[in-house]
């Protein structure tokens, strides 16, 4: 959606309750479906802090998750950032006008920057009996005893096998935090590394 769609009145004034934008949100706990890759991409809703953009180009927005494309309407943790620290300074004079925009609020402390909306731990550990497991938290589902052994497998996504919905139990303790923490940790890289390519794609723009 374009900024200007609604600069005039706000559709919607109170913040979502799986905003990313609010802190302690996972992204995977979005509902009807969630994108790393589109999420990214959403880094290009933000702009230069400071900057008056005078061409002619539509300003981008980030819409809220909750309504269905074609009823777009503006993030409210994203504008709040963007009006805000984010310093969105032709935003700002965009809704300078807007009827509501004293309304906007916010729902507990927000991140501010993008880079902290994206997800957060993906794997994490689920135990019961004494046994844990690995739950893929993007799959919603458990990871298989023999890819957890062979995590680096996990570098290609379509490698990965993946357990039935179902709880299974196989490793110890000790064994699953350190498992989780290095697929987390390569998880964290390979978005990293999206960031890193999106913004060298801009700046070659």
């Amino acid at each position: 959606m374009t900024a200007a769609d609604q600069c005039h009145r706000l559709k919607r004034t109170r913040q979502c309750a799986k905003c990313p934008w609010k802190k302690g949100t996972n992204p995977y706990d979005i509902p009807h479906g969630y994108s790393e890759e589109q999420h990214v991409l959403l880094a290009k809703t933000i702009g230069d802090p400071g900057l008056l953009d005078l061409t002619d180009a539509p300003a981008r927005a980030m819409a809220c998750h909750e309504h269905p494309q074609g009823a777009e309407v503006f993030c409210i943790g994203w504008l709040h950032h963007q009006l805000g620290v984010g310093n969105n300074v032709t935003l700002r004079v965009a809704m300078s006008d807007c009827e509501n925009l004293n309304q906007i609020q916010v729902d507990g402390p927000q991140h501010e920057r993008f880079e902290d909306t994206l997800p957060g731990l993906r794997f994490e550990m689920q135990g019961k009996n004494g046994r844990y497991s690995i739950f893929d938290r993007k799959m919603g589902r458990y990871v298989q005893q023999n890819e957890v052994d062979g995590y680096s497998r996990l570098r290609q996504r379509n490698k990965m096998k993946i357990a039935g919905n179902y709880e299974w139990n196989t490793l110890g303790k000790k064994t699953a935090e350190t498992k989780a923490r290095r697929l987390n940790f390569w998880h964290q890289k390979q978005i990293a590394k999206r960031m890193r390519e999106l913004t060298q794609s801009a700046t070659q723009e």
